[in-house]
């Protein structure tokens, strides 16, 4: 038998790129990339999930306008996920060396999921807080 494989609609691949779904995160860095190279505005983008305590980087053309996008060949699993590194590592020197500055997950609309929000519990379900910090994250019932 043949394994099944799972078809992203044209549209979805356009913005999405093959995974045809957002990333998901809590905080964004992103720096401009060099608007010659492309038709609009560029940026590249590291998406950090402090809920899983990884990253994932991606390209985002068109920034700011409707159409912004990631491109239907932009494959996250090919850009993290990666364990988000210590706030002192030369990983984050090279960023902050780089241009990469925190903007508000807002600023990329639909692109990126934020997981930090916390979903209301259904009746009956136990409550947990989560606390999150770039250097881990403590729970507490």
């Amino acid at each position: 038998m043949f394994p099944t494989t799972t078809r992203v609609s044209k549209e979805l691949r356009a913005k999405f790129g093959v995974a045809g779904v957002p990333l998901k995160g809590t905080r964004v860095l992103a720096k401009a990339m060099d608007e010659s190279k492309f038709s609009g505005a560029a940026m590249s983008i590291i998406v950090l999930n402090d809920v899983d305590g990884t990253y994932t980087a991606a390209n985002v053309y068109f920034a700011g306008t409707p159409q912004m996008k990631f491109g239907e060949g932009y494959d996250p699993s090919r850009y993290g996920p990666y364990p988000i590194p210590g706030a002192d590592s030369e990983r984050w020197k090279k960023w902050r060396k780089k241009g990469y500055e925190e903007i508000a997950l807002a600023d990329l609309g639909d692109l990126v999921t934020d997981v930090s929000v916390k979903a209301a519990p259904a009746d009956g379900e136990e409550t947990l807080e989560v606390e999150t910090s770039v250097e881990g994250a403590e729970e507490t019932k």
